[in-house]
C-alpha cells in the first residue's frame, strides 16, 4: 500500500512550483501563466502591470502615447510596420540613405516604403537592378521607363503623379481640388508634389486623445493668444474666440473705449423715461417733506385779514391791481418768470444733489445713455 506520503506528492508539487514562481516574480506575487500579461495575485488571476484586459477578455499590452504604424507588443513597447521606426513609430524609413543601397541606378523615398527606378536607356528588373533596353533608350523618361508589349512606357514615382500629353514628364495630381483625398471633418486637405496631408484647421492642435490622434481646440483666451483690448473679456469659441467690452467701456472688443458720464444737466434735459422717473422721485421726495412738515404743525386760530390799502380813485393816474398793488399787470408778470426761473435752478440743483447720493452709495456709474 503506497504511503500518504506518495499519494500527497502530486497535489503538493504543483503548489510548491506556484510558490517558487510567485517569489521569482517581480512583484514577488505574481505567477506567469500561459497567456500573455496574465498573473496571479494571491488566488486570482488578472492582467499584469502594463497589461489591461481587451474587448474579447484577453490581456492586450497599453502602450502610451501609442504606436502610430505598428501594434503594441508590451508594455510601451510598439513593433513597427516595415518603412518606419521610432518608440511610437511614427517616423519614417529613409530607405534611399540605408547601405547598401536598395536601388542600382535611382532610389525614391516614399511614405513608409520606397521605389527604384532607372536612367534613360535601362529598364528595371524584378531584383532592383536595372538591365539594359533598347526600347526604352529613346524614350527620355522624366523618371523611369517600363518595356511593354506595346512599347516603352514612361512612369511616375507616386499615385499622385500622372503624365503629361508628352508621355514622358510627370505632372502633380491637386488630390485636394480633384476630391480624392479622404480628410476628416475637422481637418483641411493640404496638397504637396505627388501626395497630400491633412491638417487641422486654424484655432485646432492635434493631440492625441482616448488612443487616436485628433484635432482639439484651441483655447485662446487661456493660452493668452487672443487680441481682446486690455478692457475686454475673451470668450472661447470652437476654432476662434470673441471680444466684449467690460462694463462701462465701447467698442468692437479689439480696441475699447470708455463711456463719457452724462451732467445732471443733461440727464434733465434728456428725453425718455429716465427723466420722468427723476422728477417722479423729486416729486414724491417734496410730497414726503410736505407731510412732515404739515404734521409737525401747531394750527392756529384764523383772524380776517386786514384790508390792503394803496387804493386810488377810479380816475387816478396810477392803476391799481386786484391785491391793491400799483402797476400789478407787468409786475406781477416779472415776478412770475423770476419765480419760475428760480424753481427751475432749485430743482436741478436737487437733481445733482440725488445723482450725487446714488453714486456715492452704489460706487459706480449711476445713469448712461
Amino acid at each position: 500500500m503506497p504511503s500518504p506520503w506518495a499519494l500527497g506528492l502530486p497535489l503538493l508539487l504543483p503548489w510548491v512550483a506556484g510558490g517558487l514562481e510567485n517569489a521569482a516574480s517581480p512583484r514577488g506575487h505574481g505567477l506567469s501563466a500561459l497567456q500573455p500579461g496574465l498573473c496571479r495575485y494571491g488566488t486570482k488571476l488578472a492582467c499584469c502591470y502594463g497589461w489591461r484586459r481587451g474587448s474579447k477578455g484577453v490581456c492586450e499590452a497599453t502602450c502610451e502615447p501609442g504606436c502610430k504604424f505598428g501594434e503594441c507588443v508590451g508594455p510601451n513597447k510598439c513593433r513597427c510596420f516595415p518603412g518606419y521606426t521610432g518608440k511610437t513609430c511614427s517616423q519614417d524609413v529613409n530607405e534611399c540613405g540605408e547601405k547598401p543601397r536598395p536601388c542600382q541606378h535611382r532610389c525614391v523615398n516614399t511614405h513608409g516604403s520606397y521605389k527604384c527606378f532607372c536612367l534613360s536607356g535601362h529598364m528595371l528588373m524584378p531584383d532592383a537592378t536595372c538591365a539594359n533596353s533598347r526600347t526604352c533608350a529613346m524614350t527620355y523618361c522624366q523618371y523611369s521607363c517600363e518595356d511593354t508589349e506595346e512599347g516603352p512606357r514612361c512612369l511616375c514615382p507616386s499615385s499622385g503623379l500622372h503624365l503629361a500629353p508628352n508621355g514622358r514628364v510627370c505632372i502633380d495630381i491637386d488630390e485636394c481640388a480633384s476630391g480624392e483625398a479622404v480628410c476628416p471633418y475637422n481637418r483641411r486637405c493640404v496638397n504637396t508634389f505627388g501626395s497630400y496631408y491633412c491638417k487641422c484647421h486654424v484655432g485646432f492642435e492635434l493631440k492625441y486623445v482616448s488612443g487616436r490622434y485628433d484635432c482639439v481646440d484651441i483655447n485662446e483666451c487661456a493660452v493668452n493668444t487672443h487680441t481682446c483690448s486690455l478692457y475686454a473679456n475673451c470668450l472661447n469659441t470652437q476654432g476662434s474666440f470673441k471680444c466684449k467690452c467690460k462694463q462701462g467701456y465701447k467698442g468692437s472688443g479689439l480696441q475699447c473705449s470708455v463711456i463719457p458720464e452724462k451732467s445732471a444737466k443733461e440727464v434733465l434735459r434728456a428725453p425718455g423715461t429716465i427723466k420722468d422717473r427723476i422728477k417722479k422721485l423729486l416729486a414724491h421726495k417734496n410730497s414726503m417733506k410736505k407731510k412732515v412738515k404739515i404734521k409737525n404743525t401747531i394750527v392756529e386760530p384764523a383772524g380776517t385779514p386786514a384790508p390792503k390799502g394803496n387804493l386810488r380813485p377810479f380816475d387816478s393816474e396810477e392803476s391799481v391791481s386786484r391785491d391793491g398793488s400799483p402797476n400789478g399787470g407787468e409786475k406781477g408778470n416779472e415776478e412770475r418768470k423770476r419765480e419760475g426761473l428760480e424753481e427751475e435752478k432749485r430743482d436741478e440743483t436737487a437733481l445733482k444733489n440725488h445723482v450725487e447720493q446714488e453714486r456715492s452709495l452704489r460706487g459706480d456709474v449711476f445713469y448712461h445713455f
